[in-house]
């Protein structure tokens, strides 16, 4: 009986901690700006057991998971840009991480930074961001997760332009914003 009472705690701890970063993920949550001036989404969470750079390695293999194109990442400074890809339809969306060591923990910051006229609602941007500081790990785990995120690369996403239509596409983006470019 003890056996099976200290299987059934195990399984409910292991599976609390990820609940735990999303509920400290959603406690941190907070929205700036607005339509007219752009809206920054952020939040926060604490990762046990983790370094700086094994947390940049982690995010670094789920934003690429996500579908984001890594922009820059400097281990040194715990700083990384990542962007969705602009579509035909919609530009391309910035976010900035930033990790930083507490102790033998990692902090690890997320904003997304939306332009001016673009819409995104909390209630949708919460769970999101969420949902990926859910999946980072701590411990041996995460050390093992970062090792595989380092070395992740998004080769599927490679695109072959010819240079005149690039530099039209970067010209109407500078028009729009300028920043961005």
């Amino acid at each position: 009986m003890t056996h099976k009472l200290l299987a059934a705690l195990t399984l409910v701890l292991a599976g609390a901690a990820p609940t735990a970063w999303a509920g400290e993920c959603e406690d941190n949550f907070s929205k700036s700006g607005s339509i007219f001036s752009g809206t920054d989404f952020s939040s926060r969470v604490t990762v046990k057991d983790l370094s700086v750079a094994d947390a940049l390695g982690q995010v670094r293999g789920i934003m690429i998971a996500e579908k984001m194109d890594v922009i820059t990442e400097d281990a040194e400074t715990g700083t990384m840009l990542v962007e969705q890809r602009s579509t035909g339809t919609t530009r391309a969306i910035p976010t900035l991480i930033n990790v930083s060591a507490s102790g033998k923990d990692a902090t690890v910051q997320m904003t997304v930074k939306t332009e001016k006229g673009q819409m995104a609602k909390a209630d949708a941007m919460r769970p999101y961001m969420c949902t990926l500081f859910a999946k980072l790990k701590g411990g041996k785990e995460g050390r093992a997760a970062a090792a595989q995120g380092a070395k992740t690369q998004d080769n599927a996403h490679v695109t072959v332009k010819d240079v005149y239509v690039f530099s039209r596409e970067v010209a109407r983006e500078a028009k729009g914003n300028a920043v961005a470019v």
